[in-house]
């Protein structure tokens, strides 16, 4: 009793799809996706690339370095000192100093694996952006310290102006933008995470934009930058469009405000991009020479921009045409066959809630990738072995097929498994459908109502086996199956796993499973009919079922099978290799 006790809280342990057991079903093969860790003390403090406090950090970054895109520029007029602009000084340069210490612990894409070992985040991060941030963040801080109004109590405001300090520091400030770089691989991270056309669409056109204004930012800033340096004391104030402009409005230097001159070389450099003209123009050679410069920078970007915006407003076109086309059907449809108004609500209310997008897909599968149909056959089972064998192998019943006979785990694989996706409310199947596959839920949430009731229904969660009663008798489903959040699952189909299986080596192995699966069923229906479900206690008894199938076939001792039960493969006959187990003789 003490033997059976401890193999049954094993095999539940082993049929979850946790961690642990995806590691023993690997064998030690890294997969894509998979994070490297180690055993320091300090493996806690390692945070994902994907987790919500590193995608939260990464928002902010994009928001300090957006403040840092507008304000350096500006530093080009001069601009008085604040109590604003000296805490918002400060609040950047202790943010980008805590980024520093940040990247130390946060870890990183490595060849489709994601890099958690501290001492590799560490080495890696020292390589690569360590030096570059140190320089920037040391002049942030020297700027800071020296520009600040603390400086006064010690008496050398007038010995930084005399040896123009805070000037030269300021332009060295240039040097954040090179964090731009860094800052771009993160959006591009952040954009990989959002799977909607969309939206993705929508922020394409946005950040365009932005683009084109981001730009005509730092070209009137530079606009300003060349008209201020021509303006001497001994110069004509006919020289510069800056002094002109002063001269056009009956003014003395220095009566306009720096917005003024702002919003003036904005406009200016606004014109440069469209066929608009505007009263400033440039009135020495260098000036006339940044002309010509920026208008050959903005023929070329410009239009590449424009038509990039262009395509992108068709497309988000084409899509609320395409909706407002499937709304016009569906009134017209339920108007015509006068569908009652309640049901025509609810079909209503669930397209809506979609949005109307029937082609949206909650993730990526295989036959959704063109590039794969050009692959060889030999890539395509070893790929397709790869996606569904970590999902059927917690099943004990393919464990053990996968190690006597690995060519029958191929062939299933690559011929009779399928993969589906979910939407919130979608439904699987309905009570009363012949069923045809068996699932397995690999990520997401579902419930399974009971026969055509609402109110008994069941969570489903990862791991868990569906319908696996279609593989071994003809099955109608017993209840409804709809997803509680967007979800993800592979199908067995059970017509194509019969023919597979009846020529297989393991063909015996599986027909005594499935007739102590019977077995069972007749039981369990014999005490009550409606506790057989979709998701029925019987496959709970599948652990049983196939120790007592191993026994009726005689080819496997109990010792054999309690090493799968007490410590899983590695050990004994279980730590053969899948060919050489698949030979009746190394049994």
């Amino acid at each position: 009793n003490e033997r059976t006790s401890r193999m049954q809280r094993s095999i539940s342990r082993s049929s979850s799809r946790n961690n642990g057991t995806m590691e023993i079903l690997r064998d030690g093969v890294k997969r894509a996706g998979d994070a490297l860790r180690s055993n320091s003390w300090v493996q806690r403090f390692i945070t994902k690339p994907s987790s919500a406090k590193r995608i939260l950090w990464d928002l902010l970054s994009v928001t300090v370095m957006a403040y840092d895109l507008i304000t350096i520029p500006l530093e080009l007029f001069e601009l008085p000192d604040s109590l604003g602009m000296y805490a918002a000084s400060m609040l950047t340069t202790v943010f980008w100093t805590c980024d520093v210490l940040l990247s130390f612990v946060s870890g990183y894409h490595s060849g489709g694996l994601i890099e958690m070992r501290p001492q590799k985040v560490a080495f890696h991060y020292l390589r690569t952006w360590f030096a570059i941030d140190v320089v920037v963040v040391t002049v942030d801080w020297t700027v800071f310290i020296v520009d600040s109004n603390s400086m006064d109590s010690f008496g050398m405001i007038r010995l930084n102006k005399t040896l123009r300090i805070v000037r030269i520091l300021r332009v060295l400030r240039m040097l954040r933008l090179l964090r731009m770089l860094k800052v771009m691989s993160v959006i591009t991270e952040l954009s990989d995470m959002i799977h909607s056309e969309t939206v993705l669409t929508s922020i394409n056109i946005i950040s365009f934009i932005f683009g084109i204004l981001l730009l005509s930012h730092y070209i009137a800033c530079s606009w300003y930058g060349v008209g201020n340096s021509q303006v001497t004391e001994d110069s004509d104030p006919r020289d510069s469009w800056v002094t002109r402009l002063q001269l056009a409005s009956g003014l003395n230097l220095g009566t306009h405000s720096r917005a003024y001159y702002y919003v003036t070389a904005l406009h200016w450099s606004l014109t440069q991009f469209t066929p608009a003209s505007m009263e400033v123009v440039p009135c020495n050679t260098v000036e006339r020479l940044f002309t010509i410069g920026v208008i050959v920078v903005s023929v070329i970007i410009f239009s590449s921009v424009l038509s990039s915006i262009t395509a992108a407003m068709i497309n988000l076109r084409r899509k609320s045409a395409e909706k407002r086309r499937q709304i016009g059907f569906v009134r017209r449809y339920i108007t015509d066959k006068h569908v009652t108004n309640a049901l025509g609500n609810r079909i209503v209310g669930f397209l809506r809630q979609h949005n109307y997008n029937v082609s949206q897909r909650q993730s990526l599968h295989e036959e959704h990738i063109a590039a794969f149909k050009i692959l060889p056959d030999s890539l395509k089972t070893q790929l397709r072995c790869e996606v569904f064998l970590p999902t059927l192998i917690p099943h004990p019943l393919f464990f053990t097929i996968n190690r006597m006979d690995y060519n029958a785990m191929i062939a299933i694989c690559t011929t009779a498994m399928s993969e589906h996706d979910l939407s919130v409310g979608q439904e699987m199947f309905s009570c009363g459908k012949k069923a045809s596959r068996m699932f397995a839920l690999m990520n997401g949430n579902l419930t399974y109502f009971q026969g055509d009731q609402v109110k008994i229904h069941e969570d489903v969660e990862v791991g868990t086996f569906i319908c696996e009663a279609v593989l071994w008798v003809i099955w109608e489903h017993r209840g409804r199956l709809v997803a509680s959040t967007a979800s993800d699952l592979v199908g067995l189909n059970a017509e194509s796993f019969q023919g597979l299986m009846g020529n297989a080596q393991s063909r015996p192995l599986c027909r005594f499973y499935a007739i102590r699966y019977r077995e069972v069923l007749l039981e369990w229906e014999s005490q009550d009919f409606d506790m057989l479900t979709d998701i029925s206690e019987v496959d709970r008894d599948m652990h049983d079922m196939v120790k007592a199938a191993y026994a009726k076939w005689g080819e496997v001792s109990d010792a054999a099978l309690m090493e799968y039960v007490d410590g899983g493969p590695g050990n004994g006959f279980w730590s053969e290799s899948p060919r050489a187990a698949a030979s009746p003789s190394a049994m």
